[in-house]
């Protein structure tokens, strides 16, 4: 099946997708959005409508090559126990010209975790039996659509990245993720990234809402679904358990530490040796971590 759901487009968008639909092979089903929602809540809404064993993300103007889908359900089904799969990407300019490298070898040789860190959406596919406990995707509190999906799986360790190049990543100055440093049109060294090293910890929060109990949409998402993630064999409950604990453990140490550099350089010395005999910092990069609270601007 493809679904569609166009989010108020006013070019030829609905008129090619519904040609397409009259002489596809398969069920295709188009819907019209009454008002623009914007692309992560037109995402949660198009991925609502899907009813199929495995989901592939499709958007942009990005190029898949022609054995994408079949490889990734290759992996899929060597491995049950990976419910969300990734592959690399190549980047383009706009006229698809190659810059020769990918987005895992530019995040590899520099800070990134790749496992939290690589998302890119029409890289992504997820099966459906994981993705309807993923679904909706929380509203306001998140970066997008597919930050989640990959959140939530690579939290509980079944998220999988393939090294395998399946796409063209084009690059233009209208794509919805020109911002920042990362996605650039041509081929960055480590240096590229210097500033982006020593960014505040207030970055780690932008992730996440918390409520009047101070826990993050991950540990409401786990504990509403703890034991339907555990019926389906995705995590045990001990192991979810942990990771709530673990979350709430950092989400207290994420909120220690923007209050830390909200201080004067000069008066987060003894706040943060608490911090560090506490563990608080054993959710980060440890004394790194520690080192960036004290000397960040």
């Amino acid at each position: 099946e493809l679904v569609i759901c166009d989010d108020c487009s006013s070019d030829d968008t609905v008129a090619i997708a519904m040609d397409f639909a009259g002489h596809a092979p398969f069920q295709v089903t188009i819907t019209r959005n009454d008002c623009n929602l914007g692309y992560a809540r037109n995402f949660s809404n198009a991925l609502q409508s899907c009813s199929g064993d495995y989901v592939f993300l499709c958007d942009q103007d990005d190029v898949w090559h022609p054995d994408k889908i079949a490889r990734m359900l290759e992996v899929f089904r060597a491995r049950p126990s990976a419910q969300l799969l990734i592959h690399d990407v190549e980047f383009c300019r706009q006229d698809l010209t190659r810059i020769g490298q990918t987005k895992l070898e530019r995040m590899e040789n520099i800070f990134f975790d790749v496992r939290h860190d690589y998302v890119v959406g029409m890289a992504t596919a997820i099966r459906g039996s994981f993705l309807r406990l993923c679904l909706p995707t929380p509203e306001g509190s998140i970066p997008s659509h597919d930050w989640w999906l990959h959140h939530c799986a690579a939290t509980l360790g079944c998220k999988e990245i393939m090294k395998d190049v399946l796409a063209l990543y084009r690059r233009h100055e209208t794509n919805a993720t020109k911002a920042g440093s990362l996605n650039v049109d041509f081929v960055t060294t480590p240096e590229h990234f210097r500033k982006e090293r020593t960014v505040a910890p207030k970055s780690i929060f932008a992730k996440d809402s918390f409520g009047p109990d101070q826990i993050s949409v991950l540990t409401e998402w786990l504990m509403a679904k703890r034991e339907v993630l555990a019926e389906q064999k995705v995590a045990s409950i001990a192991a979810i358990n942990r990771i709530i604990a673990e979350d709430i453990g950092r989400v207290a140490g994420t909120r220690k530490r923007l209050e830390i550099v909200s201080l004067k350089k000069w008066q987060r010395l003894p706040t943060v040796l608490k911090l560090i005999r506490s563990g608080g910092y054993g959710y980060f990069a440890g004394w790194k971590s520690a080192v960036k609270d004290v000397l960040i601007n």
